[in-house]
């Protein structure tokens, strides 16, 4: 079995290129779908499916701190799925992440958040037997839990990887261990897989720091297909934190741990340099503890912690900016993503993404004339970019210039055609070409819409429209 474990989970791609993998069947196990394409454009995509070493795939890397351009831990799935290294997703999730009216209908919602679906895809994705089966870019793919994981043929088994983010087993209500690496892997059915990558996600604050040790336990019981490998120790550990029990029980436990569980016991006994002597990935950075905030939407709680310490990288801005959109502050948003702007270092394609933050939040303040200028460079780094297109039409409505909105909007309904962003695009365009006076375009606008919405949620909304007129 080739293991793997590492911090940024980018590294599993690196893990299944340079040991020459492809046509794998995935079990990805993780609080997120990982699966973005943001970050990507054709040459890029071209540069990695011909890559052979984590060398050469460094060259279409992003900043992992600035996850918005280039190749990093939240779109890592995405050129696997199109060059073949995967040939079949299955995404094992938290039954806590799904929410909507039907586990079917929230992994909808949950995947189209990562992904922009095509429209067949979307409809693709239906229950079967407690899971959700459909197509993802062309590939087989299926959402589950754990106990719901379904049944793989011979060449599936034989051709498995198994990558498992530590995040996975943290609720971020609480930081509580909702389910340990021994519970996964007796409910996974004991799988033997030829691949083995699991990631902590420390940085970025996607794992607390104090629950890292999971790394290391999971790679040895998965390795081992051994589910009492420290099963008792974890569950000590556990049962200390739910418990908030009494110092003198870690301290016995100290005694009896191996080494690399011994940095998170000092850690909880609140004797951090001696868990850094023993393991200096056991440094806690600040930044991640700003970040758990974020990702755990503490907007507030996050923005007073970044004040003490903000030190004007690109990485706090990053967290300044997003910390403040949760909040609804679109004022200070604006002004942390002007002083990013100002950052030299920034690729083209994290500048484009900025730019776009920046452009939503001038909408939303009601400076359309600043979001039209900042559409207008996004452009020239993604000139195909949909999403841009369909922003410089809001951007373009906004100003009351209604002919150049009408073919933005064209523009993005062409770059567009064929995914589910294009429904609510078509929905805005109907919209435009009713201020226009185009009574005709925008009633063959809403028919057309009508007729290939697959999600069920534009049929009132053009009822409504139809109504005010």
């Amino acid at each position: 079995m080739i293991t793997a474990l590492f911090d940024d989970h980018y590294e599993a791609f690196v893990t299944w290129r340079e040991n020459g993998l492809s046509g794998l069947t995935c079990i990805h196990v993780d609080a997120h779908l990982d699966v973005m394409s943001d970050g990507f454009n054709q040459e890029s995509l071209n540069g990695i499916a011909q890559a052979s070493n984590g060398l050469e795939l460094a060259r279409f890397r992003g900043n992992p701190r600035l996850p918005w351009g280039g190749f990093h831990c939240g779109n890592y799935l995405f050129p696997g799925l199109l060059d073949g290294t995967i040939s079949k997703l299955i995404w094992v999730l938290p039954p806590h992440i799904i929410g909507g009216e039907t586990f079917v209908d929230g992994v909808r919602q949950e995947a189209q958040n990562w992904l922009d679906l095509k429209l067949d895809e979307y409809r693709s994705l239906t229950g079967k037997d407690g899971a959700v089966e459909g197509t993802l870019e062309g590939c087989p793919f299926v959402v589950c839990t754990a106990q719901k994981i379904p049944s793989l043929s011979v060449h599936e088994q034989e051709n498995l990887a198994l990558d498992i983010d530590v995040d996975y087993f943290v609720k971020n209500s609480d930081d509580s261990i909702w389910q340990t690496p021994h519970q996964l892997f007796d409910k996974l059915g004991k799988p033997r897989p030829k691949v083995l990558t699991v990631a902590y996600s420390v940085d970025g604050g996607y794992t607390p720091l104090r629950h890292r040790y999971l790394g290391e336990v999971t790679r040895e019981v998965f390795a081992n297909q051994d589910s009492t490998i420290y099963r008792e120790l974890t569950d000590r550990i556990v049962e200390w934190d739910s418990s908030d029990g009494e110092t003198e029980e870690l301290e016995t436990l100290l005694s009896e741990t191996p080494d690399f569980l011994k940095p998170a016991l000092y850690l909880r006994l609140e004797r951090p340099k001696e868990a850094i002597e023993i393991e200096p990935d056991y440094q806690v950075r600040f930044q991640n503890l700003v970040a758990r905030f974020l990702i755990k939407k503490e907007h507030e709680q996050g923005l007073e912690l970044l004040e003490k310490g903000d030190d004007g990288t690109p990485e706090s801005l990053y967290l300044k900016a997003y910390l403040n959109l949760g909040k609804g502050d679109a004022l200070e948003a604006r002004r942390a993503l002007s002083r990013l702007l100002d950052h030299p270092e920034l690729k083209e394609i994290e500048r484009s993404r900025v730019l776009i933050l920046k452009a939503n939040a001038c909408l939303e303040l009601g400076d359309s004339k600043e979001a039209l200028k900042l559409t207008e460079e996004a452009l020239s780094y993604e000139p195909d970019s949909a999403e841009i297109h369909y922003l410089q039409a809001n951007a373009y409505r906004a100003a009351a210039k209604g002919k150049k909105a009408a073919r933005s909007i064209r523009k993005a309904l062409r770059l567009a055609k064929g995914r589910v962003s294009s429904l609510q695009m078509m929905l805005d365009a109907a919209r435009i070409y009713d201020e226009l006076g185009q009574a005709a375009l925008a009633k063959s606008t809403r028919r057309e819409l009508k007729e290939l919405d697959v999600t069920g949620r534009y049929a009132i909304k053009t009822v409504l429209d139809a109504s005010k007129l």
